[in-house]
């Protein structure tokens, strides 16, 4: 799965919950295991204020596209 396919389905996501989509991006990709298992991309938004919140949080599964988690930290009170 390339990087602008994982964008595109972690956005798709935020747009379907209504979760805003802020950049800047993270993409990480990871696996299940250091060396084997299955792999997966996680994607988060807003990186530039990720201490603050309105962070949007993707993880796809790199063979299927499939979403395997998703969720939205809303932005902190003061």
């Amino acid at each position: 799965m390339t990087h602008d396919a994982v964008i595109q389905i972690a956005h798709a996501e935020a747009v379907k919950r209504g979760w805003p989509w802020v950049g800047p991006l993270l993409v990480e990709g990871r696996r299940q295991f250091s060396l084997f298992g299955r792999r997966s991309w996680r994607v988060t938004t807003n990186t530039q204020y990720a201490e603050i919140g309105s962070n949007v949080h993707v993880q796809v599964d790199d063979a299927t596209g499939q979403v395997l988690s998703s969720d939205y930290v809303p932005a902190q009170g003061h």
